[in-house]
Protein backbone atom coordinates (compact mmCIF):
# COMPACT_ATOMS: atom_id res chain seq x y z
CA UNK A 1 0.00 0.00 0.00
CA UNK A 2 2.76 2.32 0.86
CA UNK A 3 4.45 1.88 -3.01
CA UNK A 4 0.68 2.69 -4.39
CA UNK A 5 0.05 5.92 -2.56
CA UNK A 6 4.12 7.16 -3.83
CA UNK A 7 2.60 6.73 -7.33
CA UNK A 8 1.39 10.03 -7.65
CA UNK A 9 3.97 12.11 -6.01
CA UNK A 10 6.51 9.94 -8.56
CA UNK A 11 4.60 10.69 -11.89
CA UNK A 12 4.30 14.80 -10.63
CA UNK A 13 8.49 14.91 -10.13
CA UNK A 14 8.34 12.70 -13.74
CA UNK A 15 6.60 15.46 -15.91
CA UNK A 16 7.95 18.44 -14.04
CA UNK A 17 11.32 17.02 -14.99
CA UNK A 18 9.71 16.37 -18.35
CA UNK A 19 8.77 20.18 -18.69
CA UNK A 20 12.06 21.14 -17.60
CA UNK A 21 14.05 19.05 -20.09
CA UNK A 22 11.74 20.56 -22.75
CA UNK A 23 11.72 24.01 -22.05
CA UNK A 24 15.30 24.32 -21.70
CA UNK A 25 15.57 22.22 -25.37
CA UNK A 26 13.13 24.86 -26.89
CA UNK A 27 15.01 27.95 -25.03
CA UNK A 28 18.39 26.69 -26.28
CA UNK A 29 16.96 25.93 -30.20
CA UNK A 30 15.25 29.69 -29.68
CA UNK A 31 18.80 31.08 -28.86
CA UNK A 32 20.51 29.20 -31.45
CA UNK A 33 18.07 30.44 -34.04
CA UNK A 34 18.36 34.02 -32.89
CA UNK A 35 22.17 34.41 -31.98
CA UNK A 36 23.52 32.18 -34.66
CA UNK A 37 21.46 31.90 -37.99
CA UNK A 38 18.08 34.01 -39.52
CA UNK A 39 14.84 33.19 -40.36
CA UNK A 40 14.42 30.55 -42.90
CA UNK A 41 11.65 32.64 -44.92
CA UNK A 42 13.69 35.78 -44.78
CA UNK A 43 16.99 33.72 -45.72
CA UNK A 44 14.82 32.27 -48.71
CA UNK A 45 13.94 35.94 -49.54
CA UNK A 46 17.52 37.07 -49.36
CA UNK A 47 18.57 34.53 -51.83
CA UNK A 48 15.48 35.66 -53.93
CA UNK A 49 16.77 39.47 -54.19
CA UNK A 50 20.23 37.92 -54.69
CA UNK A 51 19.10 36.39 -57.80
CA UNK A 52 17.51 39.04 -59.42
CA UNK A 53 20.94 41.20 -58.58
CA UNK A 54 23.96 40.87 -61.78
CA UNK A 55 27.13 41.26 -59.34
CA UNK A 56 29.90 41.40 -61.66
CA UNK A 57 32.39 41.66 -59.22
CA UNK A 58 30.85 39.15 -56.97
CA UNK A 59 30.35 41.46 -54.06
CA UNK A 60 27.47 39.19 -52.49
CA UNK A 61 29.88 36.23 -52.45
CA UNK A 62 29.31 36.11 -48.83
CA UNK A 63 25.36 35.13 -49.25
CA UNK A 64 25.45 31.69 -48.68
CA UNK A 65 25.35 29.08 -46.06
CA UNK A 66 22.37 29.07 -43.42
CA UNK A 67 23.14 32.15 -40.99
CA UNK A 68 21.90 35.16 -43.33
CA UNK A 69 22.56 37.24 -40.48
CA UNK A 70 26.33 36.92 -41.11
CA UNK A 71 26.34 38.12 -44.77
CA UNK A 72 27.85 40.73 -46.71
CA UNK A 73 25.21 44.18 -46.09
CA UNK A 74 22.60 42.30 -43.76
CA UNK A 75 21.72 42.93 -40.21
CA UNK A 76 19.46 41.36 -37.73
CA UNK A 77 17.83 42.02 -34.70
CA UNK A 78 19.46 40.62 -31.72
CA UNK A 79 16.37 40.06 -30.05
CA UNK A 80 14.17 38.54 -32.51
CA UNK A 81 16.59 37.38 -35.52
CA UNK A 82 14.75 39.36 -38.38
CA UNK A 83 16.71 41.66 -41.15
CA UNK A 84 15.69 44.87 -40.02
CA UNK A 85 18.66 46.74 -42.00
CA UNK A 86 20.08 45.90 -45.79
CA UNK A 87 23.26 48.59 -46.78
CA UNK A 88 23.82 47.09 -50.44
CA UNK A 89 25.24 50.44 -50.92
CA UNK A 90 28.92 50.56 -53.65
CA UNK A 91 31.03 51.94 -51.00
CA UNK A 92 34.30 50.91 -53.88
CA UNK A 93 35.99 54.29 -54.44
CA UNK A 94 38.02 55.50 -57.51
CA UNK A 95 40.96 58.09 -57.53
CA UNK A 96 40.12 58.90 -61.22
CA UNK A 97 37.75 62.51 -60.17
CA UNK A 98 40.52 65.24 -59.67
CA UNK A 99 37.87 66.75 -57.10
CA UNK A 100 37.03 63.83 -54.73
CA UNK A 101 37.23 60.18 -54.16
CA UNK A 102 33.75 58.47 -56.56
CA UNK A 103 32.33 55.42 -56.45
CA UNK A 104 33.81 53.23 -58.83
CA UNK A 105 30.59 51.90 -60.63
CA UNK A 106 32.34 49.00 -61.87
CA UNK A 107 31.71 47.52 -58.59
CA UNK A 108 27.58 48.40 -58.55
CA UNK A 109 25.16 46.12 -58.48
CA UNK A 110 22.56 45.47 -61.50
CA UNK A 111 19.81 43.83 -62.96
CA UNK A 112 16.13 44.50 -60.92
CA UNK A 113 15.11 44.64 -57.21
CA UNK A 114 12.81 42.11 -56.34
CA UNK A 115 9.51 41.79 -54.58
CA UNK A 116 10.60 39.06 -52.17
CA UNK A 117 11.78 42.19 -50.10
CA UNK A 118 8.46 42.13 -48.77
CA UNK A 119 9.16 39.16 -47.10
CA UNK A 120 11.61 41.43 -45.06
CA UNK A 121 8.29 42.59 -42.58
CA UNK A 122 10.99 44.07 -40.12
CA UNK A 123 13.15 46.09 -42.38
CA UNK A 124 13.48 49.90 -41.16
CA UNK A 125 16.64 50.36 -43.16
CA UNK A 126 17.06 50.20 -47.43
CA UNK A 127 20.08 51.75 -48.89
CA UNK A 128 20.98 50.60 -52.63
CA UNK A 129 22.97 53.89 -53.21
CA UNK A 130 25.38 54.03 -55.82
CA UNK A 131 24.73 51.01 -57.70
CA UNK A 132 23.11 51.18 -61.12
CA UNK A 133 19.83 50.03 -62.27
CA UNK A 134 19.59 50.88 -66.08
CA UNK A 135 16.89 53.59 -65.13
CA UNK A 136 14.48 51.39 -63.90
CA UNK A 137 11.48 53.03 -62.19
CA UNK A 138 10.86 53.23 -58.21
CA UNK A 139 9.54 49.88 -57.28
CA UNK A 140 5.92 50.23 -56.25
CA UNK A 141 6.33 47.91 -53.50
CA UNK A 142 8.78 49.13 -51.35
CA UNK A 143 6.42 51.74 -49.98
CA UNK A 144 4.64 48.54 -48.49
CA UNK A 145 7.55 47.85 -45.99
CA UNK A 146 5.37 48.85 -43.07
CA UNK A 147 8.76 49.35 -41.01
CA UNK A 148 10.95 51.00 -43.39
CA UNK A 149 12.18 54.83 -42.23
CA UNK A 150 14.98 55.04 -44.38
CA UNK A 151 15.28 54.88 -47.92
CA UNK A 152 18.48 55.82 -50.14
CA UNK A 153 18.32 55.02 -53.67
CA UNK A 154 20.60 58.14 -54.68
CA UNK A 155 23.05 57.71 -57.95
CA UNK A 156 22.03 54.34 -58.47
CA UNK A 157 20.34 55.00 -61.97
CA UNK A 158 16.81 54.94 -61.18
CA UNK A 159 14.18 56.91 -63.75
CA UNK A 160 10.53 57.47 -64.54
CA UNK A 161 8.27 60.01 -62.68
CA UNK A 162 8.09 60.05 -59.02
CA UNK A 163 5.11 57.98 -57.59
CA UNK A 164 1.83 60.57 -58.23
CA UNK A 165 0.07 59.16 -55.56
CA UNK A 166 2.42 58.39 -52.17
CA UNK A 167 -0.63 56.47 -50.72
CA UNK A 168 -2.31 53.76 -53.32
CA UNK A 169 -0.26 53.84 -56.78
CA UNK A 170 -2.40 52.87 -60.60
CA UNK A 171 -2.40 49.17 -59.53
CA UNK A 172 -4.60 49.65 -56.70
CA UNK A 173 -1.32 48.72 -54.62
CA UNK A 174 -0.12 50.15 -50.83
CA UNK A 175 2.02 52.64 -51.46
CA UNK A 176 2.70 53.89 -47.83
CA UNK A 177 5.95 56.35 -47.38
CA UNK A 178 3.85 57.71 -44.48
CA UNK A 179 6.47 56.47 -42.24
CA UNK A 180 9.91 57.62 -43.64
CA UNK A 181 12.24 59.88 -41.81
CA UNK A 182 14.99 59.89 -44.65
CA UNK A 183 14.07 59.73 -48.53
CA UNK A 184 17.49 60.41 -50.93
CA UNK A 185 16.11 59.99 -54.35
CA UNK A 186 19.20 62.32 -55.41
CA UNK A 187 21.53 61.93 -58.92
CA UNK A 188 19.08 59.71 -60.97
CA UNK A 189 16.90 60.92 -63.77
CA UNK A 190 13.82 61.49 -62.25
CA UNK A 191 11.24 63.38 -64.75
CA UNK A 192 8.01 65.19 -64.36
CA UNK A 193 6.65 67.51 -60.92
CA UNK A 194 7.32 66.60 -57.46
CA UNK A 195 3.66 65.44 -56.28
CA UNK A 196 1.57 68.04 -54.01
CA UNK A 197 0.88 64.80 -51.89
CA UNK A 198 4.80 65.11 -50.90
CA UNK A 199 2.99 67.46 -48.37
CA UNK A 200 1.99 64.23 -46.63
CA UNK A 201 5.49 62.77 -45.36
CA UNK A 202 5.36 64.87 -42.22
CA UNK A 203 7.69 62.66 -40.32
CA UNK A 204 10.47 63.44 -42.54
CA UNK A 205 13.98 64.81 -41.14
CA UNK A 206 15.92 64.43 -44.75
CA UNK A 207 14.89 65.11 -48.09
CA UNK A 208 16.99 65.04 -51.20
CA UNK A 209 15.42 65.23 -54.68
CA UNK A 210 18.63 66.92 -56.14
CA UNK A 211 20.67 65.97 -59.41
CA UNK A 212 17.64 64.73 -61.51
CA UNK A 213 15.26 66.79 -63.99
CA UNK A 214 12.28 67.44 -62.22
CA UNK A 215 10.26 70.48 -63.65
CA UNK A 216 7.15 72.45 -62.89
CA UNK A 217 6.38 74.37 -59.62
CA UNK A 218 7.69 73.88 -56.24
CA UNK A 219 4.34 71.93 -54.06
CA UNK A 220 3.10 74.62 -51.70
CA UNK A 221 2.67 71.43 -49.41
CA UNK A 222 6.16 71.29 -49.01
CA UNK A 223 5.44 73.53 -45.67
CA UNK A 224 3.76 70.77 -44.12
CA UNK A 225 7.11 68.90 -43.72
CA UNK A 226 7.04 70.45 -40.04
CA UNK A 227 10.00 68.56 -39.04
CA UNK A 228 12.46 68.96 -41.98
CA UNK A 229 15.61 69.67 -41.40
CA UNK A 230 17.41 69.31 -44.57
CA UNK A 231 16.10 70.04 -47.90
CA UNK A 232 17.70 69.60 -51.60
CA UNK A 233 16.25 70.17 -54.87
CA UNK A 234 19.49 71.63 -56.37
CA UNK A 235 19.85 71.04 -60.25
CA UNK A 236 16.75 70.54 -61.52
CA UNK A 237 14.57 72.23 -63.93
CA UNK A 238 11.89 73.69 -61.42
CA UNK A 239 10.58 76.97 -62.18
CA UNK A 240 8.19 79.40 -60.89
CA UNK A 241 8.29 80.87 -56.89
CA UNK A 242 9.97 79.49 -54.20
CA UNK A 243 6.27 78.85 -52.35
CA UNK A 244 5.60 81.21 -48.94
CA UNK A 245 4.80 78.21 -46.95
CA UNK A 246 8.63 77.06 -46.89
CA UNK A 247 9.18 79.81 -44.15
CA UNK A 248 6.99 77.43 -42.23
CA UNK A 249 9.51 74.94 -41.64
CA UNK A 250 11.33 75.73 -38.46
CA UNK A 251 14.00 72.78 -38.04
CA UNK A 252 15.31 73.74 -40.83
CA UNK A 253 18.78 74.38 -41.20
CA UNK A 254 20.44 72.96 -44.86
CA UNK A 255 18.50 74.16 -47.37
CA UNK A 256 19.77 74.06 -51.71
CA UNK A 257 17.70 75.14 -54.69
CA UNK A 258 20.70 76.00 -56.76
CA UNK A 259 20.46 75.54 -60.52
CA UNK A 260 17.02 75.32 -61.03
CA UNK A 261 15.01 78.44 -63.19
CA UNK A 262 13.32 79.57 -60.10
CA UNK A 263 12.38 83.20 -59.93
CA UNK A 264 10.62 86.17 -58.01
CA UNK A 265 11.27 87.07 -54.47
CA UNK A 266 12.55 84.40 -51.70
CA UNK A 267 10.49 83.82 -48.85
CA UNK A 268 11.24 85.61 -45.79
CA UNK A 269 10.64 84.27 -42.48
CA UNK A 270 12.77 83.71 -38.69
CA UNK A 271 14.15 80.36 -39.48
CA UNK A 272 14.87 81.21 -43.27
CA UNK A 273 16.86 84.16 -41.96
CA UNK A 274 19.45 82.54 -40.72
CA UNK A 275 20.09 80.45 -44.12
CA UNK A 276 22.48 83.61 -45.28
CA UNK A 277 24.28 81.42 -47.66
CA UNK A 278 23.93 83.18 -51.12
CA UNK A 279 24.60 80.15 -52.63
CA UNK A 280 21.79 78.35 -51.88
CA UNK A 281 19.92 80.29 -54.54
CA UNK A 282 23.19 80.35 -56.94
CA UNK A 283 22.31 79.68 -60.31
CA UNK A 284 18.33 81.21 -60.72
CA UNK A 285 19.26 84.06 -62.00
CA UNK A 286 15.16 85.90 -61.57
CA UNK A 287 15.69 85.31 -58.07
CA UNK A 288 15.91 88.23 -55.70
CA UNK A 289 15.49 89.49 -52.23
CA UNK A 290 17.80 88.25 -49.25
CA UNK A 291 20.12 86.76 -49.18
CA UNK A 292 20.59 87.89 -52.53
CA UNK A 293 22.32 91.32 -53.39
CA UNK A 294 19.53 91.70 -55.67
CA UNK A 295 16.56 93.51 -55.06
CA UNK A 296 12.82 93.15 -56.37
CA UNK A 297 11.67 95.17 -58.26
CA UNK A 298 7.49 95.58 -58.86
CA UNK A 299 8.05 94.25 -62.35
CA UNK A 300 9.55 91.18 -60.62
CA UNK A 301 7.62 87.73 -60.43
CA UNK A 302 6.78 87.54 -56.80
CA UNK A 303 4.37 84.60 -56.73
CA UNK A 304 3.29 81.99 -58.55
CA UNK A 305 -0.44 83.67 -59.46
CA UNK A 306 1.34 85.86 -62.06
CA UNK A 307 2.42 83.15 -64.07
CA UNK A 308 -0.67 82.01 -64.27
CA UNK A 309 -2.34 85.60 -64.87
CA UNK A 310 0.31 85.76 -67.39
CA UNK A 311 -1.18 82.56 -68.96
CA UNK A 312 -4.55 83.41 -68.70
CA UNK A 313 -3.88 86.71 -70.57
CA UNK A 314 -1.98 84.80 -73.62
CA UNK A 315 -5.00 82.33 -73.75
CA UNK A 316 -7.17 85.89 -74.02
CA UNK A 317 -5.15 87.68 -76.89
CA UNK A 318 -4.92 83.85 -78.94
CA UNK A 319 -8.84 83.22 -78.35
CA UNK A 320 -9.32 86.45 -79.86
CA UNK A 321 -7.32 86.83 -83.06
CA UNK A 322 -8.43 83.40 -83.55
CA UNK A 323 -12.77 84.62 -83.37
CA UNK A 324 -11.73 87.70 -85.29
CA UNK A 325 -9.96 84.83 -87.92
CA UNK A 326 -13.61 83.01 -87.84
CA UNK A 327 -15.54 85.70 -88.02
CA UNK A 328 -13.83 87.63 -91.39
CA UNK A 329 -13.79 83.80 -93.10
CA UNK A 330 -17.77 83.66 -92.55
CA UNK A 331 -18.10 86.97 -93.73
CA UNK A 332 -16.02 86.35 -97.18
CA UNK A 333 -18.56 82.95 -97.19
CA UNK A 334 -20.95 84.16 -97.62
CA UNK A 335 -19.91 86.91 -100.55
CA UNK A 336 -18.31 84.41 -102.11
CA UNK A 337 -21.63 82.08 -102.27
CA UNK A 338 -24.36 84.31 -102.42
CA UNK A 339 -24.27 86.66 -105.28
CA UNK A 340 -26.81 89.29 -104.67
CA UNK A 341 -25.26 90.00 -101.23
CA UNK A 342 -21.89 90.38 -102.99
CA UNK A 343 -23.12 93.32 -105.61
CA UNK A 344 -25.26 94.84 -102.33
CA UNK A 345 -21.38 95.14 -100.97
CA UNK A 346 -19.39 96.13 -102.95
CA UNK A 347 -22.07 98.95 -104.30
CA UNK A 348 -22.51 100.08 -100.67
CA UNK A 349 -18.73 100.74 -100.62
CA UNK A 350 -18.97 102.09 -104.35
CA UNK A 351 -21.20 104.91 -103.06
CA UNK A 352 -19.44 105.58 -99.96
CA UNK A 353 -16.58 106.03 -102.11
CA UNK A 354 -18.26 108.94 -104.08
CA UNK A 355 -19.68 110.74 -101.19
CA UNK A 356 -16.17 110.84 -99.39
CA UNK A 357 -14.48 112.29 -102.58
CA UNK A 358 -17.04 114.53 -103.47
CA UNK A 359 -16.65 116.10 -100.10
CA UNK A 360 -13.04 115.95 -100.17
CA UNK A 361 -13.45 118.18 -103.78
CA UNK A 362 -15.96 120.97 -102.61
CA UNK A 363 -13.49 121.16 -99.51
CA UNK A 364 -10.50 122.47 -101.72
CA UNK A 365 -12.48 124.44 -104.09
CA UNK A 366 -13.18 126.37 -101.06
CA UNK A 367 -10.90 129.94 -100.85
CA UNK A 368 -8.75 130.06 -97.83
CA UNK A 369 -8.94 133.76 -96.34
CA UNK A 370 -5.60 134.75 -93.77
CA UNK A 371 -5.91 137.78 -91.79
CA UNK A 372 -3.54 140.64 -91.95
CA UNK A 373 -1.82 141.65 -89.37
Amino acid sequence: MTKIKNIPSALFSFWVLLLTQASTLATNEENTRVNNSCLPGERAALLTLKAGFVDPKHRLSSWEGYDCCSWSGVTCSNGTGHVVKLDLSNTYMTNDSKLYPFPDFRYALGGEIRSSLLSLRYLNYLDLSYNNFSYAKIPHFIGSLEELWYLNLSYSYIGGRMPPQLEVDTKGELIDFLDFISFDLSGNNLVGNIPEEIGALDGLINLNLSRNKLSGFIPRSIGNLRSLESLDFSNNELSGSIPSSLADLTFLSHLNMSYNNLSGRIPSGRQLQTLNDQSIYEGNNDLCGFPLPIECSGSKITSQSFVFENKNSHEFYVGAIIGFAVGAWMVYAALLFNKSWRVAYFVFFDNMYDRLYQNYAEIKKKPVTRKMY
